[in-house]
């Protein structure tokens, strides 16, 4: 009856519903830090890209990761942030909040905390499943035609063994 509806099964929603209501008890207005590095984004010429770089892979699910790690990207009022989860055995185990300049964009937000995450991954030589609500932050890292200096430097982090998975969440 649900797949005729249309409405996902309710022990499904329960949990993304659970997981969404950990997320907003551990949010606080206490940053980790405030990012300046995330500058304003400049093309960059395409057949300057080495080819290993254009086209990144990322797989659905990795059945054997060790952590499930969400990611956000918001920007109100002026203030541009992002947030990074780690979620071990659906245990909330850390919590990263960053706060960026005014004037990044929500597309730099989201992508920052993505590469932040695998950052993460690879410093803890931890295997995760990343979920975001960023579909353009994904396509523009499958893309083999980006020009984004930004998109590519996240790139070069999403080359390194493979220890991840990225799905729309």
């Amino acid at each position: 009856m649900n797949v005729l509806t249309g409405i996902p099964p309710l022990h499904i929603t329960a949990k993304a519903e659970f997981l969404k209501f950990q997320i907003w008890v551990r949010r606080s207005g206490d940053y980790n830090d405030i990012i300046n590095n995330v500058q304003l984004d400049h093309n960059i010429l395409i057949k300057n890209i080495p080819s290993g770089m254009k086209l990144v892979s990322l797989s659905e699910h990795l059945p054997d990761a060790t952590c499930e790690v969400y990611t956000d990207g918001s920007k109100i009022n002026e203030e541009t942030g992002l947030a990074v989860c780690i979620l071990k055995d659906n245990d909330n185990s850390q919590n990263f909040l960053f706060k960026l300049k005014p004037y990044n964009s929500v597309f730099q937000a989201e992508l920052a905390a993505i590469q932040f995450a695998a950052n993460w991954a690879v410093n803890e030589n931890s295997k995760i499943n990343l979920y975001t609500d960023s579909l353009s932050s994904i396509l523009a890292l499958q893309s083999a035609s980006s020009r984004s200096n930004f998109v590519n430097k996240a790139k070069t982090i999403f080359l390194k063994p493979k220890i991840w998975s990225a799905s729309p969440g």
